[in-house]
């Protein structure tokens, strides 16, 4: 796992200091003091932190949590006041609290109906609108870029990536990601999955 993430950090940097990202494994993360996340932090095994020295972010089970909810700051003295403001606040909550169901063998959000017409008369639609998308960019590749992917829930989303060696999700929301993966897992998929780092959340 630490191989192929290595290889993403130069790609990677803080969302809140803008530096790159080096690796660290357990034996450092022991050392920082993360008294407040105790329990969350307790298990895990890597992660990353900024070359300045300021802020860590853990990885779950290969999802790297590149988010600055879930940065802990582990510089020297004071950490420098950050701002999320009620809009984005309010927005990352929901998708980070929303539950799932199964649906044709893959997770979807559980409030997707009130977005997706699931209806028998829009089968069709739906099939024929994702393999319109698919003609606005190249069928094979190696890397697939899934911005805001949540979890990869329907079937022909999940197709749009099948020429590709990897697809790289990106979401606000921790759970969707970790469902993304195991939709990906069932679809016997490559994926390398980060939370989101686009300014928009910053």
């Amino acid at each position: 796992m630490q191989n192929k993430i290595q290889q993403y950090l130069s790609l990677l940097q803080c969302p809140i200091t803008k530096n790159s990202l080096q690796l660290v494994e357990k034996e450092e993360i022991q050392n920082f003091q993360i008294s407040n996340n105790s329990e969350l932090f307790k298990d895990i095994k890597v992660g990353i932190k900024d070359t300045s020295g300021q802020y860590f972010y853990p990885i779950f089970d290969e999802i790297i949590v590149l988010h600055e909810q879930y940065a802990t700051f582990i510089g020297k003295g004071e950490e420098p006041k950050r701002k999320f403001s009620f809009d984005k606040k309010r927005v990352f909550d929901y998708y980070n609290e929303v539950s799932y169901k199964v649906k044709d063998a893959l997770n979807i959000y559980e409030d997707s109906p009130k977005w997706v017409d699931y209806r028998e008369v829009s089968k069709e639609y739906m099939h024929k609108a994702f393999l319109r998308a698919g003609n606005f960019f190249p069928k094979t590749g190696t890397y697939l870029l899934d911005i805001a992917s949540g979890p990869i829930g329907l079937p022909e989303y999940m197709d749009l990536g099948a020429g590709y060696e990897y697809r790289v999700c990106v979401d606000i929301s921790i759970n969707a990601l970790i469902q993304a993966k195991i939709n990906l897992e069932k679809r016997a998929k490559k994926g390398f999955i980060s939370v989101e780092t686009l300014p928009i959340y910053h």
